[in-house]
C-alpha cells in the first residue's frame, strides 16, 4: 500500500488485525452496556417530552370534539322534545275538536229523533 508521500507500507500483520477487531468490539460491547445502563427516560428524554405534549393536544381536542358532539346531542333532544310537545298540543286540539263534532252530531242526532 503507498501513502501520498511514495512511502510503502507492508501489509498489516493478521495479529494486528484481530487485536484492532477484539479492540472495537470491546468498545462496542461496553458501548452498548453503557446504552443499556443508562435509564430510557434520561436517553429519551427529549421525545417523551414532545410525545407528552402531543398527547396532551390530542386529549384536548377530543375532549373539544366529544363536548361538541354532547352539545349537538343535546340540542336535537331538545329540538325532538319541542316538536314532541307541540305534536301532542295538536293532538290534545284534535282530540278536543273531535270531541266537540261528535257532540254536535249527537245534539243534531236528538234533535232530529225528536221533531221526527
Amino acid at each position: 500500500m503507498r501513502l501520498s508521500g511514495g512511502l510503502m507500507l507492508a501489509p498489516l500483520s493478521a495479529t494486528w488485525q484481530c487485536t484492532h477487531l477484539c479492540m472495537r468490539c470491546t468498545l462496542g460491547g461496553s458501548q452498548l452496556l453503557k446504552s443499556l445502563w443508562k435509564p430510557f427516560d434520561i436517553g429519551f428524554q427529549d421525545i417523551e417530552g414532545v410525545l407528552q405534549s402531543q398527547q396532551k393536544l390530542v386529549d384536548y381536542e377530543i375532549r373539544l370534539a366529544s363536548e361538541a358532539a354532547a352539545f349537538e346531542q343535546r340540542r336535537k333532544e331538545n329540538m325532538f322534545r319541542e316538536q314532541g310537545v307541540r305534536h301532542q298540543e295538536f293532538e290534545l286540539q284534535q282530540w278536543d275538536r273531535s270531541k266537540m263534532w261528535i257532540q254536535k252530531l249527537e245534539q243534531r242526532a236528538k234533535c232530529m229523533y225528536l221533531y221526527n
